[in-house]
């Protein structure tokens, strides 16, 4: 199976994979996939769930990267983290509100203690 992931114009791709490839290498490891890049496009392939939440893992992190610009490896790891969760896990933990994503999820392990608290 392969995902294609368009990068946003703004997205530093340095910052996505990691000093010297740390997250993107973190990333094959976790979901048993292979990531190729280019242009603004990346490649995810391997099996289907690893390849849907590498995916997932991506988008996220360019959404971080879009507002902070700078990501670092607790970041990565909360976010493997959620994505790892099936859908049914973390879903409940969502917040609707009215902003363009529709659905705000916990990142950190901190945000995630204040929505079970709520």
């Amino acid at each position: 199976m392969e995902i294609q992931v368009e990068l946003n114009s703004g997205i530093d791709k340095t910052q996505l994979f990691g000093q010297t490839d740390e997250f993107l290498r973190l990333l094959r490891a976790t979901y048993g996939v292979q990531v190729s890049s280019r242009g603004n496009i990346l490649y995810v392939n391997g099996d289907s769930p690893g390849v849907e939440k590498a995916a997932k893992c991506f988008s996220r992190m360019q959404r971080r990267l879009t507002k902070q610009k700078v990501l670092d490896r607790e970041e990565v790891d909360s976010i493997i983290v959620a994505v790892s969760k099936t859908t049914d896990d973390f879903q409940p933990r969502a917040i609707r509100v009215f902003s363009p994503k529709e659905i705000v999820e916990p990142f950190t392990k901190g945000q995630l203690a204040y929505v079970d608290t709520m």
